[in-house]
């Protein structure tokens, strides 16, 4: 059994980050899936100390970039010298390109970053906000490109998909559309994919819903995915272990470190 840790937004929390990685360890693991929101090019520090850590425990971190990275950073970053098609941020933090494609055995897994940021209006462009965050047409058809695979790492959620947000809030409606047009090139690559288990992060809520779709180019063949959405930094589900032979999940209190179930 192949066990791989996944991850919630961590926003550049340095002490979040280190507690999760070394509770990660604790468990067993070493390689961990982060689902974006991750931090990059807010604050050196944040990688150097989270980069530390990785190198002591022997572990290392592959991120699907979100919204809230500093995408003209990402750009910056050379192809890593030993693992093929990934980016290096620093020796032990690997950034999943869009449409990204590897393999754990024989389970399939796809990486397809980016969302809409609804607080775009409280933000500076290319300071706070970089317009690189949303996906893109080419984005999909680099995913598609592969066919199907087993797993899907996101950061947004897919359009169809129901997500509990709660009370209505005062994000502009520009933004509400930018955020739905993103969730709908989503779903394009989705319906071409069809993975049995999509993971993101994005909405600061736990979310874990299976769906069943109809394919938007053959309303007569369906496919069903499980689409599990983890918390934020310093909640209890924003840490899980995945069966990469079963994809069965575990879910992890962040504050007890200890494995807990939860009822779909």
């Amino acid at each position: 059994m192949a066990k791989v840790g996944i991850a919630g937004d961590w926003h550049g929390s340095t002490k979040h980050a280190i507690k999760s990685i070394r509770t990660f360890q604790r468990l067993g693991v070493d390689t961990i899936y982060h689902l974006g929101d991750f931090g990059f090019g807010w604050n050196k520090s944040f990688e150097d100390q989270v980069n530390e850590v990785l190198e002591e425990l022997d572990m290392v971190i592959y991120v699907t970039p979100g919204n809230h990275e500093n995408y003209d950073y990402l750009e910056t970053l050379w192809d890593d010298p030993i693992v093929t098609g990934v980016r290096r941020a620093r020796s032990a933090i690997k950034v999943f390109p869009r449409g990204h494609r590897w393999q754990v055995g024989e389970t399939k897994f796809v990486s397809l970053g980016g969302a809409a940021s609804v607080d775009r209006k409280w933000r500076k462009r290319n300071v706070s906000w970089w317009e690189q965050e949303y996906t893109t047409e080419a984005d999909v058809a680099r995913t598609i490109a592969g066919g199907e695979a087993d797993v899907m790492l996101c950061h947004d959620l897919p359009q169809g998909v129901p997500i509990k947000l709660g009370p209505e809030s005062d994000w502009p409606a520009e933004d509400i559309k930018r955020s739905n047009l993103n969730r709908l090139m989503l779903r394009q690559a989705v319906d071409f994919v069809h993975p049995k288990l999509l993971m993101h992060g994005h909405y600061h809520r736990f979310n874990d819903e299976t769906v069943t779709f109809y394919e938007e180019s053959n309303v007569t063949e369906t496919y069903t995915t499980r689409h599990v959405g983890l918390d934020m930094e310093g909640t209890a589900m924003n840490l899980a272990i995945l069966d990469t032979d079963t994809l069965e999940l575990e879910f992890i209190d962040y504050w007890t470190g200890l494995e807990t179930s939860w009822e779909n």
